[in-house]
């Protein structure tokens, strides 16, 4: 009985590590996104105090999930380039900010 309970502790343990790492690779680090061209491109510069807070306000906005991270901002994986940029081109926009405020 006490073998039981000790190795379904034990496999709980896992199962948790295991979901907690999983929820680790779908994040990315957020880079700012602008287009040159006729290709999307990373602006890493552009990434101020002021931009990260802004952009927060766009991902709470459409619910996306986000978090911080050694004051970083991680997004999803999942989020394409062009999505990005059009979240990048919000969170510079004072109007679409103003006229927008999170859900």
């Amino acid at each position: 009985m006490k073998l039981e309970r000790i190795l379904f502790t034990f496999v709980i343990l896992i199962l948790i590590s295991c979901q907690e790492k999983k929820n680790d690779n779908k994040y990315v680090e957020y880079v700012p996104q602008v287009f040159n061209g006729d290709e999307v491109v990373k602006m890493p510069k552009m990434l101020t105090k002021k931009h990260q807070e802004n952009v927060i306000n766009v991902l709470k906005y459409y619910g996306v999930e986000w978090k911080i991270e050694n004051e970083k901002l991680l997004i999803l994986k999942s989020i394409d380039n062009e999505i990005l940029w059009n979240y990048t081109s919000k969170a510079n926009d004072s109007i679409w900010l103003y006229e927008h405020k999170p859900k």
